[in-house]
């Protein structure tokens, strides 16, 4: 029943088209949490945004650029290598600007 096959059907079926309905929703199992995940790693893109657009901005220095949040969302249409740099890229500008921005924190801090 969990797989999809009513009472009635599960009679009528052979041991071999059991079990490749049985294989068949183990697959769409497996494509619904690789999506799942996938959405869960581009929301956690969007947060990383937001999150410098709003908290790095406030921790820097007041002739800095302000950084802003992305106008257009993520395409997703990427080759595998094409997204993985372009996701290291932007978590190693991310993690530079604000470590730079929390020393200008501090600097500010302690000048006054």
């Amino acid at each position: 029943m969990s797989i999809g096959v009513d009472l009635g059907s599960f009679w009528a079926l052979t041991p071999h088209a059991l079990g490749l309905i049985a294989k068949g929703y183990e697959i769409a199992a497996k494509r619904q949490i690789a999506r799942e995940n996938a959405m869960a790693h581009l929301q956690g893109l969007y947060f990383c945004e937001a999150l410098y657009a709003t908290v790095g901005n406030m921790l820097s220095s007041k002739n800095s650029r302000k950084y802003e949040y992305p106008e257009k969302p993520y395409e997703l249409d990427l080759d595998e290598e094409q997204k993985q740099s372009r996701e290291e890229r932007q978590i190693e500008l991310f993690a530079a600007q604000l470590t730079a921005r929390m020393n200008n924190f501090n600097l500010s801090k302690e000048q006054g």
